[in-house]
């Protein structure tokens, strides 16, 4: 009668525990894969009609055309640091920008860019400050 007690108790501790695990996977967020080049849609034509890429690398850095830098995820959230643009470290194009009008602004969006992944898992927005997306770029994977 206690071995059949003991036996029933394991089985419902074991039940309970695959239970709790299955509802923490349940609810862990999706993670997505941004390993490999996606094309850039921009909300203005670029100069010349020129095709924008980026390339996510598995070291979690990414070049583009233009700058390079690291990025991380985090469920459907990419964010981009910039560590290059066209050739000058960030504090160079810091101080090129800091006499500019709105130069602290772009000096903000260009250093850190945050991009989220549509359900799919083939296409990101990058959204403007304080989170304005109707001048948005559009990531699209390319296949």
């Amino acid at each position: 009668m206690v071995r059949i007690r003991l036996i029933s108790m394991r089985i419902a501790l074991t039940l309970a525990f695959l239970a709790a695990c299955l509802a923490i996977v349940s609810c862990a967020k999706k993670e997505y894969s941004v390993v490999g080049k996606w094309r850039i849609t921009t909300p203005t034509p670029t100069p010349g009609g020129t095709d924008l890429t980026e390339e996510f690398k598995a070291d979690h850095t990414f070049a583009g055309m233009m700058y390079e830098g690291t990025w991380t995820s985090a469920g459907d959230t990419v964010s981009m640091k910039i560590t290059k643009m066209g050739g000058l470290s960030m504090e160079q194009m810091k101080q090129m920008v800091s006499n500019m009008p709105n130069g602290s602004q772009a000096q903000s969006v260009m250093e850190n860019m945050t991009l989220k992944m549509d359900g799919s898992g083939d296409s990101m927005l990058m959204a403007g400050p304080n989170g304005n997306t109707s001048n948005a770029f559009t990531f699209n994977r390319l296949k």
